[in-house]
C-alpha cells in the first residue's frame, strides 16, 4: 500500500525525511521509507526504516522466509 497523504503515517508517528546538502539539513514533507508488515489484527509485526529500494524486496522476502516471485 502506497500513503501519499500521509494518514497511515501521521497515525503511527512516523517521521518526515531530511536531507544533508552541502553541510545543511533540509527538512521536506515526505516519509524516511520503511516497509511494515501488519498482522491480521492490523499491529506492526515487522519494520525496515529509512531502507533503500535496491535489494530491500529480497532482504524482507528473505527475513520473512518467503521467496521472490
Amino acid at each position: 500500500m502506497s500513503d501519499h497523504s500521509f494518514t497511515l503515517a501521521d497515525q503511527r508517528g512516523e517521521p518526515v525525511s531530511s536531507d544533508d546538502f552541502d553541510g545543511r539539513v533540509v527538512v521536506f514533507e515526505g516519509l524516511i521509507r520503511s516497509t511494515f508488515v501488519l498482522g491480521p489484527d492490523g499491529e506492526v509485526e515487522h519494520a525496515w526504516r529509512n531502507v533503500r529500494a535496491k535489494s530491500h524486496v529480497a532482504r524482507v522476502a528473505r527475513e520473512l522466509g518467503i521467496s521472490e516471485g
